[in-house]
């Protein structure tokens, strides 16, 4: 059963991008947390866009690196 039908992966890849940034700009530092949250959203957003865990590069997707750069 697929839970979450067919999603515009640049839709979703904007967003993952939009909460990274808005995590970032709420400067929470609580020790070690941020890897963790980061681990966490990374595993959900992959199970959306049916990819395995080795896309997910420090931060990154492998398959939309290019648009992630600066």
């Amino acid at each position: 059963m697929e839970v979450f039908g067919e999603l515009d992966k640049s839709a979703v890849l904007d967003n993952w991008l939009e909460i990274i940034s808005d995590y970032k700009n709420r400067n929470l530092s609580v020790s070690g947390e941020n890897l963790f949250t980061c681990a966490a959203l990374a595993e959900t957003f992959a199970n959306i866009l049916g990819w395995g865990p080795s896309n997910y590069l420090a931060g990154l997707w492998g398959t939309d690196i290019q648009a992630q750069l600066p």
